[in-house]
């Protein structure tokens, strides 16, 4: 008793056979091609997140810069002649 699937080929031109090789080729390329390019996407979006992300340090950065100065300096608030609030200083940092 055969396999059906010995005998079908079997009955095959050799150019069917050849198209049928190819096409098998061709779906394995295609599928290794597009694992490869989802590859390429997810390591773009990572750059984009570490540049968003530096984006947000450089930001903080300055903020919390701007704190230690303001308190180093004994600085007030120009409207109450209160000391300022580094709170302040930072949340209108971040806000720019």
């Amino acid at each position: 008793m055969r396999n059906p699937f010995i005998s079908i080929l079997g009955r095959l031109s050799v150019g069917k056979k050849l198209l049928l090789i190819y096409l098998l080729d061709l779906t394995a390329v295609i599928y290794i091609s597009s694992i490869l390019i989802n590859e390429k996407y997810i390591a773009i979006n990572f750059a984009r997140d570490e540049l968003r992300g530096n984006a947000y340090i450089a930001t903080a950065r300055d903020g919390l810069i701007d704190v230690a100065l303001v308190g180093a300096s004994g600085a007030t608030d120009v409207r109450n002649g209160l000391p300022a609030s580094p709170i302040f200083f930072v949340l209108f940092t971040l806000s720019l």
